[in-house]
């Protein structure tokens, strides 16, 4: 296994957007990421700072939107 970091924060409310958006692109996330993605998202207000790749960035919606590769235990979860 490779380098584990663990980061500690709080799940906080979101605004309520993300379902229909990942509904609309549920086809084109699974063929970017072999994933399957539920509708919704997981709001977690880190307490340190984490920045993001840009190597490992993937764009859908014509390049509107992002997300990162991110696992949760044993589980693959994506970032938004």
């Amino acid at each position: 296994m490779g380098d584990v970091n663990l980061y500690r924060g709080t799940v906080v409310a979101g605004r309520r957007l993300t379902r229909a958006t990942v509904e609309r692109h549920l086809d084109e996330l699974h063929s970017l990421t072999r994933e399957q993605f539920f509708p919704g998202s997981l709001n977690i207000a880190l307490s340190t700072p984490l920045r993001l790749s840009c190597e490992s960035t993937l764009t859908f919606d014509l390049g509107r939107r992002f997300v990162w590769p991110a696992r949760s235990g044993s589980r693959s979860a994506e970032s938004r």
